[in-house]
This record gives structure tokens, sequence and C-alpha cells, in this order.
């Protein structure tokens, strides 16, 4: 994971940069898509704060998906009601947070909804606090599953799955990183723009007309008169 350390003097917290969170949500796309997830899906999250809430966010947009935000905490019929009328089939979740000095098993809070929404069908669990959960296999798999380069890591039920997904087109996307942006145009022109002829004209521009070209005030007169530029009418 690329870092840096946080604070002036280094606290020993682990930062992403930007870089890493940008490549994670094109990541979490590619696992996202391998799901089922597409232009008009509704992927619920159920996420504090984190980089992975991010990189859920960013691999939505990459994929044209709705990002439904569930709440946190002791919403057991809220978390069921958004889940059944936005149709949601994936949801990411926590293990669970803190909150207030306590811990708040979100995993254990989203079964409880889920015993009642038999269309989701991808549990994606995000090891916030790496405590045990409760689990379902074919239906649950661990976030880091979801960021593995194709085909992804093995889990139970997970090889139908990939086999099924092995034909889907990704929109064009790739296990391979972004390539960079090109470098900013640095050249600087210092040459004087009405030296040259203009392409929307047909007079090739103030003075762009080599035959008439005079060194001698006289000649220089006579152009001015012949071409009449508008700024001087």
């Amino acid at each position: 994971m690329t870092s840096h350390q946080s604070g002036d003097t280094g606290d020993g917290v682990a930062v992403p940069t930007h870089a890493h969170l940008m490549e994670s949500g094109r990541r979490a796309a590619l696992g996202l898509a391998r799901l089922g997830a597409g232009s008009g899906s509704r992927v619920a999250a159920m996420l504090p704060t984190s980089p992975a809430s991010f990189a859920t966010t960013l691999a939505c947009l990459r994929l044209d998906a709705v990002r439904i935000s569930l709440p946190l905490g002791d919403h057991t019929g809220w978390v069921r009601h958004r889940l059944r009328s936005t149709g949601a089939r994936i949801v990411v979740v926590a293990d669970g947070y803190e909150r207030d000095g306590r811990v708040v098993p979100l995993k254990s809070e989203l079964d409880q909804a889920l015993a009642s929404c038999p269309e989701v069908r991808s549990v994606v669990v995000v090891p916030v606090l790496r405590r045990p959960v409760p689990w379902t296999p074919g239906r649950d798999l661990w976030w880091d599953e979801v960021l593995a380069p194709w085909p992804g890591a093995a889990h139970p039920g997970g090889a139908g799955r990939a086999a099924s997904a092995a034909g889907r087109r990704l929109d064009g996307m790739t296990d391979k990183p972004d390539p960079p942006r090109d470098a900013p145009h640095t050249r600087l022109d210092f040459e004087d723009p009405l030296a040259a002829g203009s392409r929307d004209d047909s007079d090739e521009g103030w003075g762009g007309d080599e035959r008439r070209r005079v060194p001698d005030a006289a000649a220089d007169l006579a152009r001015f008169l012949d071409e009449k530029p508008p700024h001087h009418l």
C-alpha cells in the first residue's frame, strides 16, 4: 500500500496517498463489475468514513452506478426498507466501527436486515476493525478479494461466479493501471501572433500579404487604407 506518514514529524499513522485511492477505486470498479454492477446499478454502502468508502464511490462513478448510503448502527428496519426500495443487489459493509467508545457490529446488523432481502446477492465486507463476523458462503466475500487482480482470489462459491463473469464486457476497463497523463506543454512561444496569417479570414491576416510588405512609411499607410482593419473604422 502506497502511503505516507501523517503529521509534520510522523506519528506512525499510515495515510493513503491520492494515487493509492485512485487505484483502489479503479480496482474496486473492476471487482464490482465482476459481481454484476454496471450502468444504472444500485450499490449499497454501509461504511464509516474510510478509504474503502471513497473507493466505493469512485467505483460507482466509473461504472455509472448509483451508490446508496445505508445508516450506521441500530437501524435494521430502515436498512431493510432502503435495500428493498432501491433494488440494490450488492452491499459493501464494514465489519464494524467504533462510536462513542463502543463497537457497532455493522455486518451483524446488516445480516438481520438481509434476512428479508433475498434479492441481495453479494455482500462485500471491509475489515475496518478486523473482528469476527457472521458469514454466508456464496454471498459474502472480503474487500481484498474484490480488489484482487483478475481472476481474483478464491472464495466460497466464487468459482462459479467468476466463470459466469468471465465473458462480461467491462466497458473497456482492464486490470492494467491507468496510463499517466501527458505532461503539460511547457514550451513558451514568443513569436508575434500578428506575423502569421489568420486561418479564419481571406485577407491572409493583418499585414499577411507578402507582396505588399514594403519597409517605407508610404507603403505602410497605403496598406492601412487598403485593408481597413475593423478596429480602425
